[in-house]
C-alpha cells in the first residue's frame, strides 16, 4: 500500500470520526438499544449475560427467562460483547465526575428509570447524571464502528478498481451521503453487523482479484477462512446477517471453481469458508443452549404470549411491505438513500468487469428485501428509514466503483461532475436526517394520535402516510446531535447551515479530485496537410 493510499485512508477515517462524533446523539433513546446496553453493562460488571431488571415501564420487552430463571436479551450478543470494554472505560472516566462540570452537555438517555422513559418531561433533568454520562461514552462505539466501516469500504473499492481516486470518490458518497451517517449516531446493532459483513466481503474480493492472476495459494485459503469468521461475527451482532450466507458462500466458491473446476481447490475453499462460519455459529448455538436449552432458541419464542405483546414479527403477505420498503414515504430505501438509485442506474461497467460479484450483490439485496417485506415488523419500529436494509446499503453502492474508475481513466469530467452533484445532494439529505430526532418525532406522533383518538398504528399508517412522513417533517422534532444542542437557532436554520457546509466541502474535495482536462489532439502541420490533400486528389 503506497503512502498516498495510507494518507487518503487515514483522512477518510479521521474526517468520518469527527463528523460522526459531532452529529451523534450521545444517549440511548430506543428500547432495543437499551436492552443491548443493559446486557453490555451486566457483562462488564458481573461477567454474566443475565440482566438484573427489565426496562422501566415495559416489563418483558427484549428479555426472556432462561433455564436458570434469570433474564436474558433476545438480541444477538455481538454488540454487547463489543460494548463491554466501553462500559468499563466509561466507568473509569466517570470516576472523575466530569459530567458535574458540564451538566448541561449530558443528554438524558431513555429507559434509565421510570421518570425518564420517554420525552414526557421536556426540560426536566435527573439529579444523578452518572448513568446518562456513562451511556454517552458507550454510544461512542458506533462512531468508531462507522468510521471503520468507511475505511473498509474504501479498501474494498480499491481492490475492485485499483484506483485510490475512484475509491475515494465513492467512499465520500457512502460516508456522508447515505443512511450510514445518521445510523452511526445510534446504538443499534446494524452498523456493527454491516461493518463485519463488509470485512468478510473484502477478503472474498481479494480472493477473486488474486485468483484472476494465478493459482490458489495459502493466502487465498486464509482469506476464505477469515471471510467465514467475519460473517459469523456479523450474525452474532444481528441475526439477519444470516441472509447473506448462501450468496457469500457462492462468491467464496466462485473464484476457486473458475481456476480448478471440480478439483480439490474448490472443495478446500468451500470447507475453509464453512469452517470459519461454522465456528462462530457453533459458539452462538452454545450461547443459546446455555440460556434457553436449545441452540436454535434466541429467546423470542420462549413465551409466545410475551412475544405477541412485544410485537415480534410474524410472516405475512409481502405486498405492502415490499412497496413501502422500496418507495414508501416512511421507509422507502430509494427515498431515504437515493445514492442507491444512482448505483443501480450506473452498474453496467461493474457488470462487465465483475459479473458474478454484481449478480451476487443484487441477488442478496433482492432476497433480503423480499424476506423483510414478508415480516409483520418490516418497518423496524421507531427508526429512520428501512433499518433492516442498512446491511445492504454499502453493497449496493459498490457497483459505482468501476464506473467512476472508467470515467477517471477516460477523463470524462461531465459524468464525474454529475456524480459529484448527486453526491452533494445526498449529503445534504443525510445532514437533514441527522438534525431531527427520529425517535422523538415518532413519539410525538404517537402522543398526538392518542389525544386526537386517531388510530395511526392500524395498517401501519404511521409508517406509510405522506402527511406525517419524516421526509417532510423531521425537523419539527427535537434536535438530535448532542454537541449542537446549544446553537441558538432553530432546526431549519441549523440544517441550512449544515447542508451549505457539507455541499461546500464536498464540492471543493470533488473539484480537487477531478482529472485535468485532456489536451486537444495534436494537429498536423499545414504543409503535411496540403501534401496529403494533393495525394488524395491523385
Amino acid at each position: 500500500m503506497s503512502r498516498s493510499t495510507i494518507h487518503r485512508l487515514l483522512g477518510l477515517f479521521l474526517s468520518s470520526t469527527i463528523v460522526y462524533g459531532v452529529l451523534t446523539y450521545g444517549a440511548i433513546r430506543f428500547p432495543d438499544c437499551a436492552v443491548v446496553y443493559l446486557t453490555a453493562e451486566s457483562l462488564a460488571t458481573t461477567g454474566s449475560f443475565a440482566v438484573p431488571h427489565d426496562l422501566p415501564t415495559w416489563p418483558g420487552f427484549g428479555f426472556s427467562p432462561g433455564r436458570d430463571g434469570k433474564r436474558y436479551s433476545v438480541f444477538g450478543p455481538g454488540l454487547a460483547v463489543a460494548a463491554a470494554p466501553f462500559v468499563r472505560l466509561g466507568m473509569l472516566v466517570n470516576q472523575t465526575k466530569w459530567y458535574a462540570r458540564v451538566p448541561e452537555w449530558v443528554r438524558v438517555s431513555m429507559y434509565v428509570d421510570a421518570r425518564f422513559t420517554h420525552y414526557s418531561a421536556p426540560g426536566r433533568r435527573p439529579q444523578d447524571l452518572a448513568p446518562h454520562a456513562l451511556r454517552w461514552i458507550v454510544c461512542s462505539l458506533n462512531v468508531l464502528v462507522g468510521a471503520l466501516g468507511v475505511a473498509v469500504f474504501f479498501l474494498l473499492l480499491r481492490s475492485l478498481t485499483h484506483s485510490d481516486t475512484a475509491a475515494l470518490w465513492v467512499s465520500l458518497l457512502f460516508a456522508f451521503g447515505s443512511l450510514w451517517m445518521p445510523y452511526t449516531g445510534t446504538f443499534f446493532s446494524e452498523p456493527l453487523a454491516t461493518l463485519l459483513a463488509l470485512v468478510s466481503l473484502y477478503f472474498l474480493v481479494g480472493n477473486e482479484v488474486a485468483l484472476r492472476a494465478g493459482s490458489p495459494t495459502r493466502r487465498c485459503y486464509f482469506n476464505t477462512l477469515a471471510a467465514g469468521l467475519f460473517l459469523g461475527m456479523a450474525v452474532t451482532a444481528h441475526l439477519t446477517a444470516m441472509l447473506f450466507v448462501p450468496f457469500y458462500l457462492a462468491y467464496a466458491i466462485y473464484p476457486f471453481f473458475q481456476k480448478t473446476r471440480f478439483a480439490g481447490g474448490t472443495l478446500w475453499g468451500t470447507c475453509t469458508w464453512l469452517a470459519g462460519l461454522g465456528l462462530l455459529l457453533a459458539m452462538l448455538g452454545y450461547y443459546n443452549y446455555i440460556r434457553f436449552g436449545s441452540p436454535f432458541e434466541t429467546g423470542r419464542w420462549v413465551d409466545p404470549a410475551l412475544a405477541r405483546n412485544c410485537g415480534y414479527g410474524t410472516f405475512v403477505a409481502p405486498w405492502q411491505g415490499l412497496y413501502q420498503l422500496l418507495f414508501g414515504s416512511g421507509k422507502g430505501l430509494f427515498l431515504f438513500c437515493p445514492a442507491i438509485a444512482i448505483s443501480v442506474l450506473w452498474c453496467k461497467r461493474s457488470w462487465q468487469q465483475y459479473r458474478f460479484l454484481t449478480f451476487m450483490i443484487f441477488a442478496a439485496a433482492l432476497f433480503r428485501v423480499g424476506f423483510i417485506a414478508s415480516r409483520s415488523d418490516w418497518h423496524g419500529g421507531f427508526c429512520l428509514g428501512p433499518r433492516y436494509l442498512l446491511l445492504i446499503t454499502p453493497l449496493l453502492l459498490l457497483p459505482l466503483g468501476p464506473c467512476v474508475a472508467g470515467w477517471l481513466a477516460a477523463g470524462n469530467r461531465r459524468a464525474l461532475g454529475c456524480f459529484a452533484a448527486g453526491a452533494i445532494v445526498c449529503a445534504m439529505q443525510a445532514a437533514y436526517f441527522c438534525v431531527g430526532d427520529i425517535d422523538n418525532f415518532y413519539f410525538m406522533l404517537k402522543l398526538d394520535s392518542l389525544r386526537a383518538q386517531r388510530h395511526i398504528f392500524s395498517d401501519n399508517l404511521i409508517y406509510t402516510s405522506w402527511q406525517i412522513s419524516p421526509l417532510l417533517h423531521l425537523l419539527e422534532a427535537q434536535r438530535s446531535p448532542a454537541l449542537l444542542q446549544f446553537i441558538p437557532v432553530d432546526n431549519y436554520t441549523l440544517f441550512a447551515c449544515l447542508a451549505t457546509f457539507c455541499a461546500g466541502v464536498l464540492a471543493l474535495v470533488y473539484r480537487k479530485l477531478l482529472p485535468a482536462p485532456l489536451p486537444p489532439p495534436a494537429r498536423a502541420s499545414t504543409r503535411a496537410a496540403v501534401a496529403l490533400k494533393k495525394r488524395s486528389r491523385r
